[in-house]
This record gives structure tokens, C-alpha cells and sequence, in this order.
């Protein structure tokens, strides 16, 4: 996906591009930690946090303890998030 398309979904959608790269980073892995998402988005910690915590409050993305490091913390997406990209994704129809 070109970085055109992605903005106009992000645009569509509501949402800035790091909000969007990363639901689809969360929606590709199904369970996602905060060290991988700083380092596919090439973002610091603080940035990706700030970015996880608006689409939780948005109802994309969920969060729980890692069950193997108690330290960590583990993002997994919405049915919300799964149905957003796929509504926006280029060629669709609007439903």
C-alpha cells in the first residue's frame, strides 16, 4: 500500500497516519508489544504509547499484561479496528 493510500485512509478513517500503520502492524501480528512497534515504526516509546493509548480510548486496540514478562505489555485489535481497515481499504465499495 503507498503512503498516498494510506493517509487518505487514515484521512477517511479519522485518524492520523501513525494511528493507522499502527493498527495495521497490530492487525497483521494479532498481539503486539510496544519494543516491536517502536521499532517497525521507527518511532520513540513515548510516541507509540501516546499513539496506542488515543486508539484504545477509541475502542481499536486493547491492551493486557504479556503473561511471559510481567513488565510488558501486549496490543491486540478490535473487531472495531478489523472493520475499520476493511472499510477503508482501496477498492472497496462503500457498503
Amino acid at each position: 500500500m503507498s503512503v498516498r493510500q494510506v493517509r487518505h485512509m487514515a484521512e477517511a478513517g479519522g485518524l492520523r497516519v501513525a494511528h493507522m500503520e499502527m493498527l495495521a502492524i497490530a492487525i497483521e501480528r494479532q498481539h503486539v508489544g510496544i519494543s516491536e512497534l517502536v521499532t517497525r515504526m521507527d518511532l520513540d516509546a513515548k510516541r507509540v504509547a501516546f499513539v496506542a493509548r488515543t486508539l484504545q480510548r477509541r475502542g481499536f486496540l486493547t491492551k493486557v499484561r504479556d503473561p511471559e514478562d510481567d513488565r510488558c505489555v501486549i496490543f491486540s485489535p478490535t473487531p472495531a479496528a478489523v472493520s475499520l481497515i476493511k472499510r477503508l481499504q482501496p477498492g472497496r465499495n462503500a457498503a
